[in-house]
């Protein structure tokens, strides 16, 4: 008996997914195009109002804490000792 390999076939919305995506883009622009009044009615939509100020302090902040954490890791290893394996 010959083993058959089993071929596991994509779904239609994943052969196509780059064709969605492309068609959902064109679909937002012309959206914003036609009806420009449906874009500020999306934003209003939004509770929170993009700040890009505001984004830069919250990446800076977390920049400064993964590396607080890394660091502290770090030291924590090298303070710990070499490690004997047995």
């Amino acid at each position: 008996m010959s083993e058959r390999t089993v071929k596991k076939r994509l779904s239609v919305f994943e052969r196509y997914l780059s064709v969605w995506v492309a068609l959902c883009m064109v679909a937002g622009v012309a959206l914003g195009k036609l009806l420009p009044g449906f874009t500020d009615a999306v934003r209003r939509l939004d509770p929170v109002t993009f700040d890009p100020a505001q984004l830069r302090a919250n990446a800076a902040r977390f920049g400064v804490e993964r590396f607080k954490t890394e660091m502290r890791r770090h030291v924590d290893a090298l303070l710990a000792g070499p490690r004997v394996r047995a």
